[in-house]
């Protein structure tokens, strides 16, 4: 089941979720995965990142982004998990290299339940 974010919102949406995962494709249609923490820069998410991930990036200018559910909150959506994909630039750093989002669609989701076994 998924809910619609508007991607502007979603800064607020996963502002309680302490980190999230960044999956970017390599030319060779590898997935690669991080966990980052995120930081909120108007209308996009920023993460400090290793080099696959930024020559990833450079090459596709694409990014998906994960949330996983947050444990314990009492707030509406806390059992879903947040994914978002959006458009992602390479910043340079001293001491390497950020990814900048500008994220145009994201979701609430939360699987579908589990059939009982017979």
């Amino acid at each position: 089941m998924s809910v619609t974010i508007d991607p502007a919102n979603l800064a607020k949406a996963v502002s309680r979720r302490p980190f999230g995962y960044l999956i970017t494709v390599s030319p060779e249609g590898e997935a690669h995965l991080r966990a980052v923490t995120f930081v909120s820069e108007e209308n996009t998410l920023v993460a400090a990142v290793g080099r696959r991930s930024a020559d990833n990036v450079a090459v596709n200018g694409k990014a998906t982004l994960l949330w996983p559910p947050h444990i314990g909150g009492g707030e509406e959506f806390d059992d879903h998990t947040v994914i978002a994909d959006g458009n992602a630039t390479v910043r340079s750093r001293e001491d390497g290299a950020s990814i900048c989002v500008v994220p145009y669609s994201a979701v609430w989701h939360r699987p579908v339940r589990p059939i009982a076994s017979a």
